[in-house]
């Protein structure tokens, strides 16, 4: 393929890709999110639009015509994980943890998000077909946004640990396989950390018990290195 009919049909993916995250800011003002909500959404749909790029690259059907290999949206696994463990995942965006967590979806495991990010956003850039998700807000009145959302959503206050506790116990007494958890960081800010600490290791001994794996998303980079150090030792693992 001739290196100008490759960069034509990247722009044409490319505006494609650009189309559809504005489509769903869009349709999200007509359900009463607030300016911060929708910024919040709308910086997240761009950061996925070379994500919906290469979709929309491979939905031309150009495979044939650019290689895989030369898509610069490629994500790959440290390795196999063991189920029923603990782990940390490095990374500055939770894109590696998530697809970890779909592919124990798609193995039929029952499986919960705990996340800062909107579960609309959520499902536009993973899907999370058959997750349980639950979103990490201050405001109550967030509760009729979910309620308009369908699918199972939960909202709870990032400052409420025993709330979130009892919700994710609950989870994992009731025969749940996979839980993921994004927004550690966002906690320690509403929280401090000892009290984040804590319940932590609350829910990860519940989880060690009952052989739920457990996926927390981390950028070190974003934490005190004694705390990281903490949060990993209780852990026990990094990927």
């Amino acid at each position: 393929m001739e290196e100008d009919d490759k960069k034509k049909v990247y722009a044409k993916g490319y505006g494609n890709g650009l189309k559809d995250a504005w489509k769903s800011v869009v349709r999200l003002t007509t359900r009463g999110h607030s300016p911060q909500e929708l910024r919040m959404i709308a910086k997240g749909n761009l950061a996925a639009v070379p994500q919906k790029t290469s979709e929309k690259l491979y939905g031309l059907d150009v495979s044939t015509l650019i290689p895989k290999e030369e898509s610069s949206f490629e994500y790959k696994l440290t390795g196999p994980l063991e189920e029923g463990r603990s782990y940390i995942v490095k990374e500055r965006r939770p894109d590696r943890s998530f697809l970890i967590f779909l592919e124990f979806l798609q193995k039929g495991a029952d499986g919960l998000c705990v996340a800062r990010i909107h579960p609309e956003e959520l499902r536009e850039r993973y899907g999370m077909e058959g997750a349980k998700l639950v979103w990490l807000t201050r405001s109550e009145k967030k509760a009729t946004v979910l309620g308009a959302l369908g699918g199972e959503e939960e909202f709870v206050s990032p400052s409420n640990l025993a709330a979130l506790a009892s919700l994710l116990i609950r989870f994992i007494e009731e025969g749940g396989r996979v839980i993921i958890f994004e927004g550690l960081e966002y906690l320690v800010t509403q929280n401090s950390f000892n009290p984040v600490l804590k319940f932590l290791q609350k829910i990860n001994e519940k989880a060690l018990v009952k052989g739920v794996t457990l996926l927390v998303s981390i950028d070190p980079s974003t934490m005190d290195i004694r705390e990281y150090q903490l949060l990993s030792r209780e852990i026990g693992r990094e990927i």
